[in-house]
Formats: C-alpha cells, structure tokens, sequence
C-alpha cells in the first residue's frame, strides 16, 4: 500500500527528473555504440559465402543479354561486372553479345553514343538475332550477385517492353528488356530517333528523352493536347538548365503516367522499384541480399574493399546521387568455379543483408523518393479577369431549354427516374445515405433496367444550360446530330468518369447511380462496381472518410491499378485512415490520382475517365456562375443558393463586381464555405425562364439565357487549363505534405 501511494503521489517536478535522465541514459549508450562502430576496424579478411548454382532447365525463351559499348572503352574498367556476367550467361545458355557500336555504318549519324547503342541494338534485332527473341540491354557496368535468379522470370507473354524504376530519383532505368517483334523493334528506333529532335536544353540525352518517350507511348492522350500537365512537363524539358530540373521533368512525367506496373493495351510493363533486375550498389552502401540479382555502377576505379566501413544498417540509406561518390565499393564476387552439376559462386559475405532488411530499407526510400516528387516547379499562374457587361445583350432567339433535366430528357427522348432511397428494403442495411443511394441505384439496375441500357446519374442539383449541344458527324452518307450523352460512349467501354476541378475527386460515369454523377452500362461489370461501391460502407476506416466520394478513390485503385496494392497504394491508404480534416481528405485525392496517372482509357478494364474541363458537368460557382456555349450541364444549383431578395440585376451586378470569373481552385477548408471567398449562395443560373414540360416535348420551348454571364469558348477553355496547371501543383504539395506527416510513424511500423 505504501509503494503505491509513493508512486501515485509523485510530484511533476520529481516525473520530469525521471524522464530527464531516462533520455540522458539513452543518449549516453547511444554514443557508445556509435563510437564502437567508429572504432571498429572492419575485417580485411573475406567471410566467403557461397551460392550453388544449377544451369535453368527450361530453355523455351530465346533470350540474348547485349552490352553495347563506344569503341576507345576501357574494357578493364568493366572487368569485375563482365567477369560475372559471362559466367552467368554461360551457365544458363544466354546469348551474350558485348560489341562496340562502330559495327553498323547505319548507326555512325547518332553524334550521342547513348542514343547509338540503341540504333545498334534495333540494327542487331534486324540483321542477327532471331524473330521473337528477346533481348536484355545492360550497361557495361552491370554485373550479377544471384545466379540463381533467371531473365524469364521477368518476361510475361502479353508483354514486349519492360522497364524497371530506379530508386534515387524519378527515373526509368535505361535498361530493357524487348521482344524482338514489330512493336519491340519499333519502339526502340523510336528511342534512338529522339536525337534528332532534343531541345536545346539540359535533356538528358537518352535517359530524358525515355521519359517523354513513355509519356506519349503510354498516354496517347498527351499528344492530341487533352492533357495540360503532359504539356507541363514537356515545358519543364525544353527549358531545363542542370539536373534538378531534368529530375522535376522526370517526376512530373511519373505524375502523367501514374503508378502502373502494368499496361497491357500497350504491351508494356514497367517494374516497381525493388522489383526489377538491378538496382545501383551504392544504393546500399555495397551491401546486397539473396534477393538482389544484379547490381548497377560496378566500376574498377570505384572498388575499394579495404575502405569498406561497419555502417550500422540504420543509416545505410543515400538519399541522392551525389551521396554515392562519398563512398567506397565493394563488388561481392569473388570468384566463379565451374562443377560437373553448374557452379559455385563465392560471395564476400561481409557485405550481405538480410532479406528483411533490404526490403525494410527500400520501403523507407520509396516513401522519401516518393516525397521529392513535389518539386515540380512552374512560372505562378495568373487568373485571368472577366468583367460582364453592363446590360444584358439581346436574349438570343434560339430555342434553349430549362426546367433543366425533365425539358431536356423530353426533347431528346430520353427516360428521367426520380427516386427515393427507401424503395428498396435490401438498401435498409446502408445507415450512410451517400451509400444508400449506390444501393438504390444498384436495385434499379438489377431490377428495373433493361441488360445493356445505359444510364446517366446525377445529382438533383445539376441542371442543363445548353440542350442545343451536338456532335455532327456523317454516318452512311447521311448528315446526323448527335446529342452529347451518346458523345460520351465509346465501344469498348462501360463505366465512365469525370475529374472534378477543384480538387481531384473523380466522379464517375457508370450504369448505376454515383456519387454527384456517373454513366454506366446496365451488364455484369456496371452492377458489380456500383454495388462494390455502395458496400465500401462497411469498409470505411473510423476517421473523417468522406463519405462516398472518399472510398470512390480506394475503390478506383482496386479496379485500375490492382497490382499496385503494395507501398504507393498502402500510403494513400494510410493517409485515408488517419484523415482528420478536408486537408487529409483532399491529400487522399491527390495521392490516389499520383497512383493512377492521367490516363483517361483503361480499356483492359473497360473504364474511362473524362478529364477536367471536358465533361458534361461544370460546378456553376467554379467560373462564378459565368457560362458558354461549350458548356453542357452545371451542378450545385440549389434554389436556396439563390438571393431571394436581390434581383437578377443586382446578383449578376454582384458577381460583376468581383471582377474575376476564375477562382482560387483549392477549397478553403476552414470555412463552412468550401470556396475561397465565394460563397455558395453567390450564384446565379444563367437560365431566366421557366420551362414548359409541354413545350419541350413540342420543341417549342425556349431557353432565355442570362447573357451577361456568357464568356466565349476560347475564354474558358483557357481558364479551365490554367486552374488545371495550379491544381497540379497543389496535388503534389498535398502528397508530399502528408507524406512528410506519415514516414516517421509509417517507418517505425516497417521496423516492428
């Protein structure tokens, strides 16, 4: 009893001399440890490790390693690298090629040897090596740690490229594997002719030109000018001026292209850092486990055994290239003995990690590396101004429409069902009502709904400003206006989306009902996502989710980068989890959409999402209510959004005198208001009149327009791209904010 009241009764002055020298004590072992290691002499002598190793018994793949080099090379300088990789190759029967790239007179108008080699090795698949071969292109200095390790274990048959990410910074490795067919053949003449076409800049010569390569062969929509940020980074390219600026290139390119590991529609696959077949050995500080298979940057010049330190594992890590000339290195084969069953490498097993702990290593890197993605830098952005007239012009004559929907789906035939969440008694279980409508919409489809109708959901606040939007088109020599719904599908695709604009939600087009809209055809695969969607409730971690529109993201990274459920994707995750705010929420977002990429077609997966600016529906406060004839539809239009006592002429005079249209596009989280000095309620509908059902019907309605709110199409095309270029920007701050939050906690969980 008395040791309990001693403890319990304990004075703060006497609990804060305790904690003082429990820190005082730790700090005191710690500096004896690290004086041990700096003390320690590391042992000259080799602890030999072993690896037996057999020849592979399935030669089924024809597969050729080729080492280019410029003529005048010091091959000595290669010695220990090569050494290892010929003895590989002769024990599993690869083909292996090492040449100087002076044999084909073709390839001597390459000025740039790095792109040379690569005319050499398109020039090699032509003339020597045999068709459907594939071909593994290595530096010289590449040299192998695990002979146990085979090429075709990378090699998948529906793809023909592969690429591998480095680990110190943004880029793709330029090392290859390529299937000696058209497409192989075709992408690497490609790579070889960018020569001719680098800017004048700080380019980067092969390896920055591989990743404007990528960006076009990987999002196609970059080159037919949908994408701002794919033209963002080309700027960032033709502009650059040292290598901080080819790195910032380099990330933004990543951002275009996302955290796929697998494109199939293009027969490219691209290895996740840790995951190809080498990595750079300063890396590690020379260190290397059995899951290593080769090692990048074996140089003689760089090899230095007896400079090797006791590193503490702790603080193995290099954060940056420059780092790596800070240090010796030690390549870890000793030698190769050749036996009657394969062979026998011995190792210097000094130098040799666990497997844990290369992996534990790595997941620390990848978190910082993925947090120096945010250094994309470009000129600030200036809004431009719109000021409406003074009076109103003329209501044009032309026939429009409103009473929004209801008209619209009248004109053009279109079935409109207006439900209530409560129909359906299987959707009771839903307590969340963002959910319960997914439910419903499910229902429907499953119920109601013919196999294979398309449907349109939206929120009963979107309403249409432009009914007269067509698509002309010529079908069998006939003239045809097509209305804009059916612009929207595409063969081949049954779930569409749209990117939001003032952050990066994602709002879905599918057969089923979705979050503020989506369009989705009524077959298996539309029922089986909107009913995933509606059951993300019982999912949902306890933290400030976002409802609906938050487990949309996790959901779209199942079904669009499902092998990515590893570190990327656990990060957004863990910010997801412990959301507490709008900022959290809106980092989730950013996050998601960093795995993703910009791509707007997945057709393996059947699923499209329509970039900003180019969807059926615009916020109506986004422009402060100013509207063209490129819009179609506009949503968060609440009659209670409405001045009651204004009239029209003093709310549009209102949204006049702010004298801006485009507003900050980052929601300000700390008002109720999600806009940054616009309130909701400053809006104003650009369609004057009520609408007749009757007459729409008849197509005799008309649509009076609020015309001193119009903005020409050019105008706004150029304010949607410019919010798209600020967004960009503050979606990587979001990710490395939070992920500078996140690594410490998530790098002690990896250690546990």
């Amino acid at each position: 009893m008395h040791e309990n009241y001693t403890a319990n009764t304990m004075t703060p002055r006497g609990r804060l001399i305790i904690l003082f020298m429990t820190i005082a004590a730790c700090l005191v072992i710690v500096l004896k440890i690290s004086a041990s290691f700096k003390d320690e002499i590391f042992d000259v002598v080799p602890v030999p490790f072993t690896i037996s190793a057999e020849p592979r018994t399935n030669k089924s793949l024809d597969i050729a390693i080729v080492i280019v080099l410029t003529k005048g090379s010091d091959m000595g300088n290669y010695k220990s690298a090569l050494y290892s990789i010929e003895k590989y190759s002769a024990l599993h029967g690869y083909q292996l090629l090492v040449e100087f790239d002076t044999k084909y007179s073709n390839c001597s108008r390459h000025n740039d040897k790095f792109f040379r080699r690569h005319c050499h090795t398109h020039e090699l698949m032509l003339n020597q090596l045999n068709e459907s071969s594939y071909i593994l292109f290595i530096d010289a200095d590449v040299g192998v740690v695990n002979p146990n390790k085979l090429i075709d274990e990378f090699i998948q048959p529906e793809f023909d490229i592969y690429l591998y990410n480095r680990f110190y910074n943004w880029e793709y490795a330029a090392q290859y594997i390529v299937k000696n067919n058209e497409r192989g053949r075709n992408w690497v003449k490609m790579w070889a002719e960018m020569e001719f076409t680098l800017p004048k800049s700080f380019h980067g010569s092969d390896n920055g030109s591989l990743h404007m390569l990528m960006l076009n062969y990987l999002v196609p929509e970059i080159e037919n000018g949908e994408s701002r940020i794919g033209q963002m980074c080309r700027s960032i390219w033709e502009r650059s001026v040292n290598t901080y600026d080819l790195f910032t290139m380099q990330a933004c390119t990543r951002m275009v292209i996302g955290e796929r590991s697998e494109f199939p529609e293009h027969h490219v696959k691209i290895f996740q850092k840790g995951h190809g077949w080498a990595r750079d050995i300063w890396l590690l500080k020379s260190r290397w486990s059995t899951d290593d298979f080769m090692l990048h940057s074996i140089k003689e010049q760089r090899l230095d055994y007896k400079r090797i330190g006791p590193h503490n594992l702790n603080f193995l890590l290099i954060f940056t290239e420059k780092d790596k000339f800070n240090y010796a290195l030690a390549f870890p084969v000793m030698n190769v003995t050749t036996t009657e069953n394969g062979q026998i490498w011995t190792m210097d097993g000094r130098l040799q990690i666990s497997n844990s702990w290369r992996t534990n290593l790595f997941r620390r890197l990848s978190m910082l590396k993925w947090q120096e993605q945010v250094v994309i830098k470009e000129e600030e952005v200036e809004p431009p101004l719109i000021l409406p007239p003074a009076v109103p012009r003329e209501i044009m004559p032309i026939p429009r429409i409103n009473r929004r929907i209801e008209c619209y789906a009248a004109i053009h035939g279109y079935g409109v069902s207006i439900g209530y969440d409560n129909t359906y008694k299987e959707c009771v279980v839903h307590q969340k009502l963002f959910f319960r409508r997914h439910c419903h919409a499910y229902m429907e489809m499953k119920h109601k709904l013919a196999e294979n109708e398309w449907i349109l959901f939206i929120d009963a606040d979107i309403g249409v400003v432009n009914p007269n939007k067509y698509n002309f088109v010529i079908s069998s020599c006939i003239w045809k206006f097509i209305p804009l719904i059916e612009e929207y599908i595409e063969p081949g695709y049954e779930i569409y989306v749209f990117d939001r604009f003032f952050n990066w939600e994602v709002y879905f087009i599918s057969r089923s009902f979705s979050l503020n809209s989506y369009l989705v055809k009524n077959n298996e695969r539309g029922r089986t996502w909107v009913k995933e969607l509606a059951d993300y409730e019982f999912n949902v971690p306890d933290s400030f989710h976002g409802e609906d529109n938050g487990a949309l993201h996790p959901l779209m990274l199942k079904w669009l980068v499902p092998e990515q459920q590893n570190r990327l994707s656990d990060l957004c995750m863990s910010i997801w989890n412990r959301s507490h705010n709008y900022v959290d929420i809106y980092a989730m977002h950013a996050c998601t959409r960093v795995v993703i990429g910009e791509h707007t077609h997945f057709p393996e997966h059947k699923m499209q999402i329509i970039s900003k600016g180019h969807a059926w529906a615009q916020d109506l406060w986004l422009l402060n209510s100013h509207w063209s004839t490129d819009n179609f539809m506009m949503h968060a239009i609440k009659e209670k959004n409405f001045n009651k006592t204004a009239t029209l002429s003093e709310e549009v005079r209102k949204l006049g005198e702010l004298k801006i249209a485009l507003i900050d596009p980052l929601p300000n989280i700390t008002l109720p208001s999600p806009f940054n000095g616009i309130s909701a309620c400053d809006v104003v509908f650009p369609v004057l009149n009520k609408l007749d059902i009757g007459k729409c019907r008849n197509h005799t309605e008309k649509w009076e327009m609020e015309s001193r709110l119009e903005i020409d199409i050019e105008e706004r095309t150029e304010m949607l791209g410019q919010m798209a270029d600020i967004l960009m920007k503050r979606q990587m701050e979001a990710v490395g904010n939070m992920t500078e939050r996140l690594q410490i906690d998530s790098f002690l969980q990896y250690w546990d």
